[in-house]
């Protein structure tokens, strides 16, 4: 099987996963140059690089190497045959993912500062494809339905803001969002709101874990009044979800 090829797909559908590869090999070695393995969050294993020694060093790095912020490692294995092995681990990941729903001024402004931090941005509201035009890098989808996040590829690596506006649009599509097991849920409003949403959410059998992963109001506590403002505590938050995983109580409101 093609290392390569899975690693590739593995990323296309949401996944992070580690790439290690042979680069060097010397006297008597277990595998050759070119050998590879591709290891995935949860364990799976594609591919080897000569088993024993050398594949217990190649696991141990790219285990190490899924959990740093670090994106590559190289190394030197010894083999107990005698000879050296040289690896070199390539941590895969795939594009940081963002749908934003609503297109007013917020949704706009965090759809772009969004894209400039590297997110593959879409912007989900009735007059999305006119309100987003000349905005590069944005994707618009003309939708009025939480439905919609039926069809969205990758959920588990697709974090969602709702800032359409209204409080029964904001209500419905957070409900939909946390029912589809996307990475994040996110709204932009009040506590009050967020009483609003959790309720509603119960009420429509979303898990409480879920429910408590909630994050209204969105962004960290940066004291933002204007769009743009908004629009970075939004994104900074965004960045310190996918680097560590969450965010501090303090941080936020």
């Amino acid at each position: 099987m093609n290392e390569l090829r899975v690693a590739l797909e593995w990323v296309d559908a949401g996944l992070t996963c580690v790439l290690v590869t042979v680069i060097e090999a010397t006297g008597s070695a277990p595998r050759k140059e070119g050998a590879r393995l591709v290891l995935r969050a949860d364990g799976r294993q594609v591919g080897t690089v000569g088993g024993g020694e050398v594949e217990e060093r190649a696991l141990s790095e790219a285990r190490a190497l899924l959990q740093s912020s670090a994106a590559t490692r190289l190394v030197e294995q010894v083999a107990t045959c005698g000879g050296t092995v040289g690896l070199y681990c390539e941590k895969l990941a795939p594009s940081r993912r963002l749908v934003v729903v609503g297109s007013g001024h917020v949704g706009r402004a965090v759809a772009l500062a969004a894209v400039h931090a590297g997110f593959r941005v879409t912007v989900v509201a009735p007059s999305a494809p006119e309100q987003t035009a000349g905005m590069i890098g944005v994707r618009a989808v003309a939708s009025e339905d939480p439905a919609w996040f039926d069809a969205v590829e990758a959920p588990a690596a697709t974090h969602v803001v709702c800032a359409t506006g209204t409080h029964d649009g904001d209500s419905g599509w957070a409900v939909a969002a946390l029912h589809a097991g996307f990475a994040s849920v996110g709204v932009v409003g009040s506590a009050k709101k967020a009483q609003t949403i959790r309720r509603q959410a119960a009420a429509a059998g979303v898990p409480p874990r879920r429910i408590d992963e909630l994050r209204c109001p969105v962004g960290l506590d940066i004291a933002a009044v204007t769009p743009e403002e908004i629009a970075v505590a939004v994104v900074a938050e965004l960045i310190h979800l996918e680097r560590k995983g969450s965010v501090p109580k303090a941080w936020r409101k």
